[in-house]
């Protein structure tokens, strides 16, 4: 686990917001939601926001880093 933790905070550091689905696309887990959690323990400044896909009115969370 750790290594995909490392994966997803150097993603985040280039500045790119990422959901769910684009971790499982990257780094092949859905565990974003925990990932985010532990980064947030170590410091990190994480913030998500809603997004809505209109044509199956799902929603979802975007994740990223704030300065």
């Amino acid at each position: 686990m750790n290594h995909k933790i490392n994966q997803v905070e150097e993603f985040l550091m280039t500045g790119q917001p990422l959901t769910v689905l684009d971790c499982f696309n990257l780094f092949k887990t859905f565990e974003l939601r925990k990932i985010v959690c532990v980064l947030k323990t170590k410091g990190l400044k994480i913030e998500s926001e809603w997004m809505t896909n209109y044509q199956t009115k799902s929603r979802y969370k975007k994740y990223y880093l704030i300065n």
